[in-house]
């Protein structure tokens, strides 16, 4: 997809070895960690529809957590800066197998039994999948839905995904799904997922539904464009973007690069020189598209921040 536009699509292989079902662009594969983006969306839409906040601890959701989770909030689960431990290492550590089931009792059977993170939260950054479990519950308690409902209502539906789904049971067939394998013994053998929880992992889609979902920040058709989520006219005052540059490169220690199209010159010009006031680093790059600039601005800048209208160029 280029621009919003489809340039090419194409399956190759078998969905299923025993069957010898050839894959096509509706084969739902199992998605693992891509599966986060979604669940990530919808929190983010519960807190526009006022049922949350990324500032709120997630003991206020999940007080069953021991009191070292005071401090976490939806936010950090959200950045993998909470310091909540991986459940899956946790399991590696222990003996158990990847393939062994887990059930949401049981992952939080877990969680319960932890007494301390693995970090002070806010203070590094750990990629897990506790951590977006704990946010799929979180979804579940304050909507009354299971991700997979929440997720139906608030992405699938409205985009067109209808067969997208998080599985919550692993024993639950979805037509249309590719099968998963591993070598063992010098033979194929099935290898599907056989986790409960979902949140981190879970998510069965395809080619064809994801490019609805990538299309949805071309041309959005749920949430806030990317361009209007960082300041552009459409929806926030260049002073409420600038709070936002402000407060993300002062958490990340990061300097920011504005970027924006010929059309948004003077509002990164405002927002730019707003941020430098503030004694953030920043860098307006309007109207500056050549991949030379990406690159020089990378290594200088660990923060880069789009207006509305703003394509980024193609390595080509």
């Amino acid at each position: 997809m280029r621009g919003g536009k489809i340039v090419y699509t194409g399956a190759y292989g078998l969905a299923d070895l025993e069957h010898k079902t050839p894959l096509t662009g509706a084969s739902l594969f199992n998605m693992a960690s891509v599966s986060k983006q979604f669940t990530a969306f919808t929190v983010l839409q519960l807190q526009q529809e006022g049922l949350l906040k990324l500032t709120d601890p997630v003991r206020k959701y999940i007080p069953e957590l021991d009191a070292f989770a005071n401090d976490i909030t939806l936010y950090q689960l959200l950045t993998h800066t909470g310091g909540v431990r991986d459940f899956v290492a946790m399991g590696e550590i222990a003996g158990t197998s990847p393939e062994t089931s887990m059930t949401e009792q049981a992952f939080m059977d877990i969680m319960t039994r932890q007494t301390a993170g693995d970090f002070v939260p806010g203070t590094s950054f750990v990629y897990g999948n506790s951590d977006y479990v704990l946010l799929s519950l979180v979804v579940k308690r304050v909507s009354g839905q299971t991700l997979n409902a929440a997720a139906r209502k608030r992405i699938f539906a409205p985009l067109g995904m209808k067969h997208s789904i998080f599985r919550h049971d692993h024993r639950a067939a979805i037509p249309g799904m590719a099968t998963g394998y591993a070598m063992k013994d010098g033979a194929w053998q099935a290898a599907n997922d056989g986790q409960d929880v979902v949140g981190g992992s879970g998510l069965y889609s395809s080619i064809d539904e994801m490019l609805l979902w990538a299309k949805n920040f071309h041309q959005p058709v749920i949430g806030v464009s990317p361009g209007a989520a960082y300041g552009g006219a459409k929806r926030w005052t260049a002073d409420g973007f600038t709070e936002t540059a402000i407060r993300i490169a002062i958490e990340e220690k990061a300097s920011v690069a504005v970027f924006g199209s010929d059309s948004e010159k003077a509002l990164c010009e405002e927002i730019s020189a707003a941020v430098l006031r503030r004694g953030v680093v920043a860098a307006n790059l309007a109207g500056r598209t050549s991949l030379r600039d990406f690159i020089d601005m990378a290594s200088a800048c660990r923060l880069f921040l789009a207006v509305a209208g703003f394509q980024f160029p193609s390595v080509r």
